[in-house]
């Protein structure tokens, strides 16, 4: 076997290994977790979890499964039959990927932009997508392996939708007659290669409609804060006008026509709490923009040489070329590593704002152990105590940090992202205040401003906290 086909199995192997034991860490995770599989955001990723976790398994049994005379692959231990189950693991796997990346880039869309409720994506859009990722994955892996398309690659390192012997369709004068899966690398374009290129598009898309949504959002707000932070000169001249104009009925301002309605000046804390209403509608924007993109990035990243391997090889009828092999071996497992980091992100960041000594590989330790959420002190000294063997080291680390209290205890994953609770919180203000007589809305503002802005004002410290570290 040529080094550098031997090199690409090593590191696909370590590769492959390390984004299945993350994706399984992702997995027992997102299961045991508060809210578990509760919410939409929640089993978009757990079933990208299972999709990687599939595919991952797929690339390290693959030079095992290949039979025993493939060429070039003494690694080689199995037959057709193992080639084949390897195969559709492969198959229903890669599959999915590229499919759930593209519906959680979706589903923050439809909850920034369109301001649909978790509950309504699950029943309007989350388990018909479901069932067709599952549908359509289960109807390729079957036609693939009724058809005979699962056969070893090149040097066996994959089983795949392959023709067998290797090079039957391009070489027939060579290798004689095509035994297995004649059409094996178009089918596999079709049935892999578009849905990839068909999700790949779709996310970008959906990315670059949400990223100028937020940003348009941010200059009209930005553009309404220096109207409101207008001069002394200014507010003269305008009370002039009001002065001597005949006016005509009173009309909803401009604040009002985004989102802020009338307030009554004796009120200021009514207009205080819009205002960080506002602003944490913003920095869920912008949270959910950033979350998004990096799945994304990590996508594109995994993804991209596998889509120029398909499309060079179904435009030249060539063999990919060998410095693909390593290309390919370095990004297409790891998937699960990245995307342990974009999924875990949030919390090491929040652990990183109440210790800034801590290294972030520490903070992304701390949040695993403590099954993905953001732990609290004893969860950390405990955690400490274990890996350093020192009763007194974590009490020791955690007096040297100058980190504040916890501010929020037990929130979800989704704090940032879906908005369960948050999004209610900011229809109540809007709701409480939204009158312009005190009691038209038939509300009390003693009564509900005070819990009202007490639960505004932890979800507004946690937002900024996250997105200043973008």
């Amino acid at each position: 076997m040529p080094n550098q086909f031997f090199t690409s199995q090593v590191i696909r192997t370590v590769t492959s290994s390390t984004s299945f034991l993350c994706s399984s860490i992702m997995a027992f995770m997102i299961t045991n977790s508060k809210n578990a599989l509760g919410s939409p955001y929640k089993r978009i990723i757990f079933g990208l979890t299972i999709s990687d976790i599939l595919q991952s398994l797929g690339f390290i049994l693959s030079p095992l499964a290949a039979p025993k005379d493939t060429p070039e692959n003494f690694w080689a231990r199995g037959n057709v039959s193992t080639c084949e189950a390897t195969g559709f693991i492969l198959t229903a796997g890669g599959t999915a990927l590229p499919m759930y990346t593209f519906l959680l880039t979706f589903y923050f869309y439809m909850r920034v932009r369109k301001k649909m409720s978790p509950k309504d994506f699950s029943y309007k859009i989350e388990r018909y997508c479901h069932v067709f990722i599952i549908t359509w994955n289960l109807i390729c892996s079957c036609i693939a392996l009724f058809m005979d398309y699962y056969n070893p690659s090149r040097t066996g390192s994959f089983c795949t939708m392959k023709e067998y012997p290797l090079y039957c369709n391009s070489k027939p004068e060579e290798v004689g007659e095509c035994q297995r899966g004649a059409n094996g690398q178009k089918a596999s374009f079709v049935l892999m290669g578009i849905p990839a290129l068909i999700s790949m598009l779709g996310m970008i898309t959906t990315l670059i409609v949400l990223n100028v949504y937020v940003f348009e959002h941010e200059r009209t707000y930005s553009m309404n804060k220096e109207r409101r932070e207008i001069g002394c000169c200014q507010m003269i001249m305008l009370q002039l006008r009001h002065l001597f104009c005949v006016c005509l009925p009173h009309r909803r301002t401009q604040g009002a026509r985004n989102g802020q309605e009338n307030l009554p000046p004796e009120n200021p804390q009514a207009q205080q709490d819009i205002r960080n209403a506002d602003l944490l509608q913003r920095s869920y924007a912008r949270a959910s923009l950033v979350q998004s993109s990096l799945y994304v990035i990590a996508f594109c990243f995994t993804y991209t040489f596998l889509i120029f391997d398909f499309l060079y090889v179904l435009i030249s009828n060539k063999p990919n070329p060998e410095w693909t092999f390593i290309a390919l071996s370095l990004t297409l497992p790891i998937g699960g590593l990245l995307n342990i980091l974009v999924y875990t992100r949030p919390k090491v960041l929040k652990v990183k704002e109440k210790h800034p000594n801590f290294p972030k590989f520490v903070c992304l330790f701390l949040v695993i152990v403590s099954g993905g959420e953001a732990p609290d002190e004893s969860a950390i000294q405990a955690a400490l105590r274990s890996i350093m063997g020192d009763p007194d080291y974590g009490r020791r680390v955690l007096s040297t940090s100058d980190a504040r209290e916890e501010e929020a205890q037990g929130q979800d994953d989704e704090e940032l992202f879906s908005w369960d609770d948050d999004l209610g919180v900011i229809s109540n203000i809007f709701n409480l205040y939204g009158s312009n007589s005190k009691d038209g809305s038939g509300f009390s503002y003693e009564v509900e401003r005070e819990s009202i802005s007490d639960r505004l004002d932890s979800k507004l410290s946690l937002a900024e906290s996250t997105t200043s570290k973008v």
